[in-house]
């Protein structure tokens, strides 16, 4: 590790673990400003992601989005994220005869691209 990067985790408590939500804030901002230059700060984003990883998963801030997307099937879930990404509504997913072609085809395609993924690179259930 680099001079720079030993200097900036004594000065960052977060990066290794993040206490409340003021840190994860930090973190969050700290990650984009990162991930702008990947290749150069490649160890320090691993290393922040499972700092942030770990507190979304165990902070009570995020239980009961936790619990929606555990219940979720993992098509629906996926569809749901590419939704609010390009900032659409079911209704954008409907013909204007009530179809949902679109919704009901991208659910069977990515069931299937999931069950064609080997085994140890498909998302958990």
């Amino acid at each position: 590790m680099k001079d720079s990067e030993l200097e900036f985790l004594k000065n960052s408590d977060f990066t290794t673990r993040i206490r409340n939500d003021s840190e994860y804030q930090e973190a969050i901002k700290l990650m984009e400003e990162l991930i702008e230059d990947y290749e150069r700060n490649r160890r320090l984003i691993d290393l922040l992601s499972v700092s942030i990883d770990y507190w979304e998963n165990e902070s009570e801030a995020f239980s009961e989005f936790n619990d929606a997307v555990a219940s979720m099937p993992r098509a629906v879930a996926a569809l749901r994220v590419l939704m609010d990404q390009n900032h659409m509504t079911i209704a954008d997913q409907y013909s204007t005869d009530g179809d949902s072609q679109f919704v009901q085809g991208y659910l069977s395609l990515l069931d299937k691209n999931i069950q064609e993924m080997p085994e140890n690179l498909r998302p958990l259930t």
